[in-house]
């Protein structure tokens, strides 16, 4: 969950939301150890760690080949995370940015949708369409949810909302 790393609180304010507006700074333990060492730490730290969706957890150092940084998305100490690890690495808070990527839809709507009402998270997909059935409740948040819905699924390039039932066997969309 990305969402316990950065604030998205601003989206309830925004009318129209861009994939850049989630391009958000997040501070992370970042672990530096020996390339024959990460199968092990990462085992050790799993479980501490939180999941966040698309993030690459270890990745290469640019300027050493034979060590790699390994990423802690968790809100524990590093002291307690030190007795964990249990060796001699270099650890410190490092600032990497998220994207809308490391967010799931659940996340987002809930950021500016209100927490008593419930969240429209399942929609109906027909090729590249994007089939919602929002009541009156969501009049307010349809067409940031539907930017939304556009934003994290690449495939899909419109989305509707069904307002009425359907008398006919066809469905045209006029």
């Amino acid at each position: 969950m990305a969402s316990k790393f950065t604030d998205l609180s601003f989206l309830s304010t925004r009318k129209d939301v861009n994939a850049s507006d989630f391009d958000l700074p997040a501070e992370f333990y970042t672990f530096i150890v020996k390339n024959d060492e990460i199968i092990n730490l990462s085992k050790k730290l799993k479980e501490y760690s939180e999941k966040i969706p698309h993030f690459k957890y270890i990745r290469k150092q640019p300027d050493d080949l034979t060590h790699s940084c390994v990423f802690v998305p968790t809100k524990m100490e590093l002291e307690t995370l030190k007795t964990v690890v249990k060796n001699d690495c270099t650890c410190f808070k490092e600032t990497i940015t998220l994207n809308i990527k490391n967010f799931t839809m659940e996340e987002i709507f809930s950021s500016f949708i209100p927490n008593d009402v419930y969240h429209p998270f399942s929609f109906e997909t027909i090729g590249h369409i994007a089939h919602f059935n929002l009541t009156d409740q969501f009049y307010d948040f349809k067409h940031k949810i539907g930017k939304i819905v556009l934003l994290k699924n690449p495939t899909i390039k419109t989305v509707i909302n069904k307002v009425s039932n359907i008398e006919n066997e066809f469905r045209n969309v006029s």
